[in-house]
């Protein structure tokens, strides 16, 4: 925003302005005036006190709705994730990393949080690896008898310097004794029920992502075997995924992918030997508790099929049509999905796939698979009927149907059975809500509310406390949300959402007087393409947003900056030929003028004196009279080029934008006399504080502050958000 002052555009003094003084970020000794406006993709979550996008930290919460307690998260540590809770349910191992750094440690808690101790910290060059979206990665892995821990590692300790696509993958067993850890090659570790290892390794490259390897590792390290020229079966152009042990641990099943993530077959191999026993072209695949038996879902010409078989895979029988086959915890049982003309039907049959029984139906999808109680006696599902989704709870043969909760408008994700085999736990939200968990008795239909999640974070269930009823949750801030107007002062402080409509604003400017801010964003029509394009005015608070100019395509508006009088907005406004212009318009959107007619005009930014209009033609900076009748260049084409984002001191003396050439944010006299780089590493969209003793700017990180002088660059604390197109009020 552009204010109004004495000054005028050309004859002003001769501006000094000094270099940085370093490359490192301070603190200012005061704090400058003044609110920001600016744009964000801030989590409503992370202005929550001592929270942070990216981080997460671990709560429980005690079944009847009653006790929450704070499990990790203490003041000093920055995210706790990777949670894994122990085979008996009284210890948790996480990942643990303290702000400002980025290297994880392996820690290991009591799961009500206390005994907090680390466990091992990474070697110099290794790094412990986890992510809950990426396949390669997982978090720490309990042995069956929890006295050991795998944990996934990267380490560049064997690389040549410099060779960044350079590295070395593979587990280490960490006994939660505190004896020497052991290191085992392969990422993912798989437990089986007697404390084998199956671990897989690779090139890991996008480019190339071959020679896959797959072994099985004792506990203590030692190898029992692993895939290579003796055993062809294991083709060198996929990539591999799974490690399902059965239940008694004799077999695994192999899943063989495409590396783009389309499966393409199982692989029953014998865990003792690694002989392959039987491939089946299909997914999804799930043993039976007898270990006996395995259920997949066969790929056929005429459909998926539903498809049991014997535990080595041979001897296949195709039961139905249909998809997400799952067990009942005696494996006396068989659910799942068959397709039935245009509807879903959900299934339950004998575990040989005999005497299938209807349990529902509903439209294409409106039938969810749901869950068994732990003894087996109880099956939950899901069904969505109009506008609400119902949960239904039947006998674990599938009769005796009975709906016990029922939400309108909201989407609902079945969780887990409590220990007592009558309790339900649920999550429920509305699109772009936060999520509850809930709890259902499934005999009294009571409903409790266990957790309400903060807006913009997400949360999942790890699992039971042992003997006391808590269910332990993950809470994370998430980091991708819809982009909004926020205020917040210099020092970090003050921090609040002005917009609420997750549509995407930009470019927000400030009236003269700070009662309105202006702003311009895309705003679909009913959901349909092309988008408006409008300007909007507002009240600082957010509140009575108006439209003001703008449109479908061929009326594009964007840009907006306020006259000195506050009686009009500059704009950029688009043609349907794509060349776009600067306009005047009055606030209630009449009176518009065309100002510009080179047809690649943008970013206006007003002179405080009202006698002129800067702009970027195309990247050159320009000014031009608000009638359009005079044009000049701004700045000397030896000095700068591909600018934009302009901004006028108050006294109107000194000019700051953001220009490709030289690179970054640059200040200049009005005259264009004095010229100096002040921070190659700005990013747009330059604004002077009321006082015109700052400047506050986008940079990669977030926004930054500078004051006049160009000293010492400070960041704004944003909680780890991304933020840009800053604008600093009038007062």
């Amino acid at each position: 925003m552009r204010r109004p002052g004495r000054g005028l555009i050309a004859g002003v003094a001769v501006l000094a302005v000094p270099a940085l003084a370093s490359a490192t970020l301070a603190s200012p000794v005061e704090t400058p005036p003044g609110t920001i406006v600016f744009v964000s993709n801030l989590s409503p979550a992370a202005t929550a006190e001592g929270r942070r996008i990216g981080e997460s930290r671990v709560h429980s919460f005690s079944i009847d709705g009653e006790t929450r307690l704070d499990v990790t998260g203490a003041a000093g540590y920055g995210s706790d994730q990777g949670v894994a809770l122990s085979p008996d349910g009284r210890t948790i191992a996480f990942l643990r990393t303290r702000r400002g750094s980025d290297g994880a440690e392996l820690w290991l808690a009591d799961a009500d949080g206390r005994n907090a101790r680390r466990l091992l910290s990474p070697e110099p060059l290794e790094s412990f690896t986890f992510s809950d979206s990426e396949p390669y990665f997982q978090g720490p892995a309990w042995s069956p008898r929890g006295d050991v821990v795998a944990l996934d590692v990267v380490s560049t300790a064997s690389c040549l310097p410099g060779y960044t696509k350079c590295a070395s993958w593979y587990t280490r067993l960490v006994p939660v004794d505190g004896r020497a850890t052991r290191i085992t090659g392969g990422l993912n570790a798989s437990w089986s029920p007697a404390g084998q290892v199956l671990v897989r390794a690779g090139l890991f490259s996008l480019e190339e992502p071959e020679e896959w390897i797959l072994a099985v590792d004792n506990a203590d390290g030692s190898e029992a075997w692993q895939t290579d020229d003796s055993r062809p079966w294991k083709r060198r152009d996929s990539c591999w995924s799974g490690g399902s042990w059965s239940f008694d641990g004799a077999r695994i099943i192999l899943v063989e992918t495409d590396c783009d993530g389309t499966t393409r077959r199982l692989h029953v191999v014998d865990a003792q030997t690694g002989e392959r026993l039987s491939v089946l072209r299909g997914c999804c695949a799930s043993w039976a508790p007898s270990g006996q038996r395995l259920a997949y879902v066969a790929f056929d010409k005429g459909g998926n099929e539903i498809t049991i078989a014997n535990a080595d895979g041979r001897r296949p029988r195709r039961i139905a049509h249909g998809s997400l086959p799952g067990w009942s915890p005696t494996g006396s049982r068989l659910a799942y999905l068959r397709r039935a003309g245009a509807r879903d039907e959900l299934v339950i049959a004998r575990s040989d796939g005999r005497r299938p029984r209807v349990v529902a139906q509903g439209s294409r999808n409106g039938v969810q698979i749901g869950a068994w109680s732990p003894d087996g006696s109880r099956f939950a599902f899901t069904r969505r009927t109009g506008d609400r989704t119902e949960i239904t709870v039947t006998r674990g043969d599938g009769t005796a149907p009975r709906i016990v909760a029922r939400q309108p408008r909201r989407a609902v994700v079945l969780d887990r059975w409590a220990p007592d085999n009558r309790r339900l736990v649920y999550w429920d939200a509305r699109e772009g809500t936060a999520a509850h968990l809930r709890v259902v008795d499934t005999e009294t239909a009571r409903i409790r509310m266990l957790y309400r999640s903060l807006e913009g974070a997400y949360a999942f269930s790890v699992g039971w406390r042992t003997g006391t009823g808590a269910l332990l949750v993950v809470e994370a801030v998430g980091g991708l949300y819809p982009e909004e107007l926020w205020t917040v002062r210099a020092d970090g402080s003050g921090l609040r959402r002005l917009t609420r409509n997750r549509r995407g604003e930009l470019d927000p400017a400030w009236s003269p007087d700070g009662s309105r801010i202006a702003f311009w964003r895309d705003d679909p029509r009913a959901g349909k393409k092309p988008e408006d394009l409008c300007v909007y005015v507002m009240r600082s608070n957010g509140s009575a947003v108006r439209k003001v100019v703008g449109g479908a395509q061929g009326r594009y508006a964007s840009d907006p900056d306020w006259s000195p009088d506050g009686g009009s907005l500059a704009v950029v406004r688009w043609l349907a030929s794509g060349h776009q212009d600067i306009w005047v318009v009055g606030l209630d959107g009449r009176r518009a003028r065309r100002v510009t007619r080179t047809g690649h005009g943008f970013a206006p930014a007003w002179t405080p004196d009202g006698k002129a209009i800067a702009f970027s033609d195309d990247g050159a900076p320009t000014l031009v009279s608000p009638v359009g009748n005079r044009q000049r260049r701004l700045l000397a084409e030896r000095d700068a080029n591909q600018c934009s984002g302009f901004a006028w001191s108050p006294d109107g003396r000194r000019v700051a934008a953001f220009c490709g050439i030289p690179g970054g944010l640059v200040l200049a006299t009005a005259d264009g006399a004095e010229f100096r780089s002040i921070d190659r590493w700005a990013d747009r969209a330059p604004s002077w504080s009321p006082d015109g003793e700052w400047l506050v700017y986008q940079a990669p990180s977030g926004l930054r502050i500078v004051d006049a002088a160009g000293d010492t660059p400070t960041e704004i604390d944003l909680r780890g958000a991304t933020a840009s197109q800053p604008d600093w009020s009038p007062r």
